[in-house]
Order: C-alpha cells, then structure tokens, then sequence
C-alpha cells in the first residue's frame, strides 16, 4: 500500500473503514481457499492482503483514540 493510499485512508471515516476491513478479510479468506486448492499461485496477494487488514486496523484504532481524547478534552 503506497502513502498516497494511507492518507487517503486518514481521511475516511471509521464507518467506512470498517467496511472496508470486512471487505478485506472476505477477500483473504477467498484467496486462502483458493490458495489451498491450488487455483492461486500468488501467495504474494495473501500477505499484501494481511499487511492492508493490519493497516486499516491501526487506521481505525487510532480514529478510535482521536474521538476519546476529543471527548475527553470537550468533556
């Protein structure tokens, strides 16, 4: 995943981060299925995919973190 797509992930909400997340996990456990019974080579795409899902939960763990210190500023 390029910077570029990191900080266009920065300014999404977390709502659709974690549509985004769950579309991701599908998609890997899609490519593992694939992988086992031999109709993907790629296993290159399995861990590019992992590294984007632990990029999207960082993303959305910090938003998370942003709205409590927020909260707790405003509070």
């Amino acid at each position: 995943m390029a910077k570029e797509d990191i900080q266009k992930l920065r300014e999404v909400r977390v709502e659709d981060l974690i549509k985004e997340l769950t579309k991701e996990r599908h998609k890997l456990q899609q490519m593992r299925f694939d992988l086992a019974r031999g109709k993907v080579k790629n296993s290159a795409a399995v861990r590019n995919s992992k590294k984007r899902i632990a990029k999207l939960l960082t993303l959305i763990s910090e938003k998370k973190m942003q709205e409590v210190t927020v909260n707790e500023e405003n509070g």
